[in-house]
């Protein structure tokens, strides 16, 4: 997976994903909606057969880079939780 910057503000991120399908980012964006810092977070598909996504945070405060790590990290933990 390629990830590039688009764009970093003080609250939002736009990030250029290549190379992966929808199913992380359903999860992400899914994830960052129940953080109360978050105002918007989604993700639009560039080309229909091209497997490149961008994928935009908005906070309402605080970096949207930390919210992201934030959710990420909590998402490693779930994963790691499972037993199987």
């Amino acid at each position: 997976m390629e990830i590039e910057v688009i764009l970093s503000e003080s609250n939002k991120l736009v990030l250029l994903i290549k190379g992966k399908k929808e199913t992380i980012l359903n999860l992400l964006v899914s994830k960052l909606l129940d953080d109360a810092n978050v105002e918007f977070a989604g993700y639009e598909k560039e080309h229909p057969l091209i497997d490149n996504f961008t994928l935009t945070i908005k906070t309402k405060k605080g970096k949207p880079v930390v919210v992201l790590k934030k959710v990420i990290e909590s998402l490693i933990k779930e994963f790691n939780a499972l037993k199987i």
